[in-house]
């Protein structure tokens, strides 16, 4: 009898994706053929109606997911976000003209505020954005009336992000100039073996350095997402290692380098079945881990097909690519049995309507 429990109880806590191929495609064409015609202007509606037919086919106990927002809320976000970008664009863009001006004056000036937007203004601006998306979809996704919930404020989100996306823009921008003086030392013939010995150690160092702070800024943003957010009553936890993530990064940025990107698909299948194993959701104080089996062969392979329906369609298969990843991840992803999700409560303000705020 207990194991019966059980059983079912392993069943009820999967995810089951009943969309199929044809129907999405069906639904989004018309949507893609919009977005065409309109020069980018239906975007917005083409980003909701593909995710309300993922979210309306995906049930966790025969449940479906719902959304509650609308094309219009959605549309203001995503131009006023695409004006903001282009104004960035425009201001760095600009200012850059500025600093080739003869002008002594003018070229530190154009220097300085080029560097203030790339490395203040810019990322502010950027995770911002980022934060206000997260609250508004966290908002409006919900399964029988349960939210999921950020407990973070804005400034706290942003601070550690700018500034491990400044450390980390500084050693890209040294690393640059390293390679650009190699070039120079090149051009000028000065180059000698002590001098190559010397400079490579100094250029791999830096690499690895940016390296470093690329990791540093990904665990931030990957612990700061999940760490501050609730289903309901639940509490979702990460717990994941830095160092481990640092050797997923290097060696799969390495492997993706030398085979001239096939390795990228190995890359994203280490770092899912890393994310995986770093989630924990936490229910009367106790810790539960997702249950999950993702096959190399099998993901490596989906992840190749993927990239061929996506790109050498020019992205008119992009609905087959969703569903088969969709249909794969219920099959093979599953939450503790021990999980009581009738004890799931929402919390007081998980009925709110999110906005978009810019």
């Amino acid at each position: 009898m207990g194991k019966e429990i059980l059983y079912n109880r392993v069943n009820e806590n999967r995810f089951s994706f009943l969309g199929n191929a044809k129907d999405f495609f069906k639904k989004d064409i018309w949507n893609a053929i919009l977005k065409i015609v309109t020069l980018g202007f239906y975007s917005p509606q083409t980003k909701l109606g593909r995710l309300t037919y993922v979210l309306e086919k995906t049930q966790f106990q025969n449940e479906s997911f719902q959304i509650k927002t609308n094309s219009s809320v959605l549309f203001k976000g995503f131009w006023k976000t695409y004006l903001l970008f282009l104004v960035v664009l425009g201001a760095l863009v600009g200012l850059g003209f500025l600093a080739f001006t003869p002008n002594f004056v003018v070229k530190i000036l154009s220097v300085i505020a080029f560097l203030a937007v790339l490395f203040i203004v810019a990322p502010i601006l950027h995770y911002s954005v980022q934060y206000n998306q997260w609250q508004f979809w966290t908002k409006n996704i919900s399964w029988k009336g349960i939210n999921l919930s950020v407990n973070t404020t804005k400034n706290h989100y942003i601070k550690p992000l700018v500034r491990d996306y400044g450390f980390f823009m500084v050693s890209c921008l040294i690393w640059l100039f390293f390679i650009r003086f190699f070039v120079y030392m090149m051009l000028e013939r000065y180059l000698t073996i002590p001098f190559l010995i010397l400079f490579g150690i100094l250029i791999m160092s830096f690499l690895f350095l940016t390296l470093l702070f690329f990791n540093r800024l990904m665990f931030t943003r990957i612990s700061m997402i999940f760490n501050e957010m609730n289903f309901g009553n639940l509490k979702i936890k990460f717990v994941g290692n830095k160092k481990e993530l640092l050797r997923i990064n290097v060696f799969g940025l390495t492997l993706t380098l030398v085979t001239f990107g096939l390795g990228m698909v190995y890359y994203i299948y280490e770092k899912t079945d890393y994310l995986l194993r770093s989630v924990v959701i936490i229910q009367d104080d106790k810790e539960y881990a997702i249950q999950y089996q993702l096959p190399i062969a099998q993901t490596i392979t989906l992840e190749i097909k993927n990239f061929i329906f996506r790109y050498l369609t020019f992205g008119l298969a992009r609905t087959l690519s969703i569903s088969q990843t969709l249909d794969f991840v219920s099959k093979n992803i599953i939450l503790s049995p021990d999980l009581r999700f009738d004890k799931v409560i929402p919390l007081e303000n998980d009925n709110k309507v999110g906005m978009l705020y810019f």
